[in-house]
C-alpha cells in the first residue's frame, strides 16, 4: 500500500469511495472497513479494478449500484458520479435514483413500481396492469386500467371516466351522473330523480319525478302532465295549452289570447270561449 501512494487500493481513495454514498450506507461502510481493512489482496479477491468500480456491498449486505466513473484516480482528484444509482434495500425493495431528482422504487415482490419525478408527481404500476399517475400540483389522480378505460379524479369529488367504445361517464359530488356516448347521445341522472336525455338530433326529453315531461326540439318546448294536458311555446313566442278534456287555448307571440275553443273527438268546436257561444 506504501507504494502505491495515492492508488485506489489506498486508505484515501477509500474514504472518497464511501463519501459519495447514503449516509446508512456510510456509516455501515465504516464499521465495515474498521473490521476487514483493505488489502491487495482484499481488493484482487473481491473482484474490484480500478477500471470498474461498480459494486460494493456494505457490512448490512446491502448493495449500492452506483454505476460511477472515475476521473484522475491516480492524482487523487474527486471521482464524479454517473446517473442512475441503484440502491437495493434490506427488505429486497430497489431504488434508482436519476441526476434529474426522479426516483424509482420497485417493490420486493416486483408488484408495484413507484415512480417520484423531481416536480411531486407519482406514478404507480401494478402488476395487474393498473397505471395512476398523480399530479401534485392540481390534485388531480388519474387511473388507466387494462381494459382500456381511463378515470380521472378531479379535487372537486368528480370522477370522469373514459369507456373503450369511446363513451364517457361523469359522476358529480352529489351523485348526479352523465353519460356521453360515441354516437352523440346523452343521458343525465339528477339526484332528485330527474332524467334528461338528448338523441342525435339534438331533441332533448326530461322526465321529472313528478311525472311530467319535457320535450325540447330545434322548434317548440312542451310540457306534458300526466292527466294528458300539454303546454308547447314555439320558437316565434306563440303558446299553445291543449287540456284532457279537448279545451284548446292560443296566444300570439305577443301573449294576446286568439284562440279558446273545446273541441269534439271528431274536430269540431263544441264551445268557443273567446266568442262566448256554444256550437
Amino acid at each position: 500500500l506504501q507504494r502505491l501512494g495515492r492508488s485506489m487500493f489506498s486508505k484515501q481513495w477509500y474514504q472518497r469511495r464511501v463519501r459519495g454514498m447514503p449516509v446508512a450506507a456510510k456509516q455501515s461502510a465504516v464499521t465495515h472497513a474498521k473490521q476487514f481493512p483493505i488489502t491487495r489482496q482484499s481488493i484482487d479477491e473481491s473482484g474490484l479494478t480500478q477500471e470498474d468500480p461498480k459494486t460494493l456491498v456494505n457490512g448490512s449486505n446491502v448493495v449500492v449500484s452506483c454505476g460511477e466513473s472515475t476521473t484522475a484516480a491516480e492524482t487523487g482528484e474527486r471521482k464524479a458520479l454517473n446517473y442512475p444509482q441503484e440502491v437495493v434495500e434490506k427488505d429486497g425493495s430497489v431504488t434508482v435514483k436519476f441526476s434529474n431528482g426522479t426516483t424509482k422504487h420497485i417493490s420486493a415482490d416486483g408488484r408495484l413500481v413507484t415512480m417520484t419525478f423531481f416536480n411531486g408527481d407519482t406514478k404507480k404500476t401494478y402488476q395487474d396492469g393498473r397505471v395512476v399517475y398523480q399530479f401534485l400540483k392540481d390534485g388531480i389522480t388519474q387511473t388507466q386500467r387494462p381494459d382500456g378505460s381511463e378515470t380521472t379524479l378531479f379535487p372537486t369529488g368528480q370522477e370522469e371516466t373514459k369507456k373503450p367504445d369511446g363513451s364517457i361517464h361523469i359522476k358529480y359530488p352529489d351523485n348526479s351522473t352523465k353519460i356521453t356516448y360515441s354516437n352523440g347521445e346523452e343521458k343525465s341522472v339528477y339526484n332528485d330523480g330527474t332524467v334528461v336525455t338528448v338523441d342525435r338530433t339534438g331533441q332533448k326529453l326530461i322526465l321529472l319525478p313528478n311525472g311530467q315531461r319535457e320535450v325540447h326540439t330545434a322548434s317548440f318546448k312542451r310540457r306534458e302532465y300526466p292527466d294528458g294536458t300539454t303546454k308547447t311555446v314555439f320558437n316565434d313566442g306563440r303558446q299553445e295549452t291543449v287540456h284532457s278534456n279537448g279545451r284548446i287555448r292560443k296566444k300570439d307571440a305577443k301573449g294576446n289570447l286568439v284562440s279558446d275553443v273545446v273541441l269534439n273527438k271528431a274536430g269540431g268546436v263544441v264551445v268557443d270561449y273567446l266568442n262566448r257561444r256554444a256550437a
